[in-house]
């Protein structure tokens, strides 16, 4: 499924449909939910054009889920609450039906039924899922692998330059191979101004000495 710019999130967020602001970021906005489950029912919608958690990227996500905690906060204390659900749907069979990331944070009195979660059952198989899971974050722990690699070797300097790379760049900004050049005709030139000066000391006349 590819991203539909129409959704009725994407024209809030563009301003093209009213809505109840609770705050807004560079990130994300805040909104209150048009049909509540319970009074004080607020949304949480990132401005990245992301269908869902599943393809919303590392960083929207950083930014966005870092102000949960502040809409949860400010859901609570103007409901009185005592507790809250947040939730996320991805996927129609999850129950997502505007398909524009968006996270709910709905307040939770005592008997309310406003969320009702089955009641699980023992988990048997954890091995087997878990290898599952392993392997399907494969390439992402294999690029993470090297990434550590990479860092080793640059911690310890065991880097070497690739076939056909251009010069690494010493102190200053200067190619290597050309500060190494300088400081050999620096060199040179101190050995011909030493050569020079001996040479002039021995073409001096004997100092007379009295008897």
């Amino acid at each position: 499924m590819s991203y539909d710019s129409s959704n009725i999130f994407a024209k809030i967020l563009r301003g093209e449909i009213p809505s109840h602001k609770v705050f807004e970021t560079e990130h994300c906005v805040a909104i209150l939910d048009a049909f509540p489950m319970a009074e004080g029912h607020s949304l949480l919608l990132p401005k990245a054009p992301c269908i869902s958690v599943l393809d919303m990227s590392a960083d929207v996500a950083a930014h966005v889920l870092s102000q949960l905690p502040r809409l949860a906060k400010l859901v609570q204390a103007a409901t009185g609450a005592p507790g809250v659900n947040i939730l996320q749907n991805s996927g129609a069979v999850a129950g997502q039906v505007v398909f524009h990331c968006h996270f709910h944070v709905i307040p939770r009195f005592e008997g309310d039924k406003a969320v009702v979660l089955k009641k699980g059952v023992k988990l048997e198989n954890a091995d087997a899922v878990l290898a599952r899971m392993k392997g399907a974050g494969a390439p992402y722990a294999a690029s993470l692998g090297k990434l550590d690699a990479l860092v080793g070797d640059l911690r310890d300097a065991n880097l070497r330059p690739a076939p056909g790379a251009p010069p690494a760049a010493a102190a200053g900004g200067k190619p290597a191979a050309a500060t190494t050049r300088r400081r050999r005709r620096r060199r040179r030139r101190r050995r011909r101004r030493r050569r020079r000066r001996r040479a002039r000391a021995a073409r001096r006349p004997p100092t007379a000495t009295s008897t």
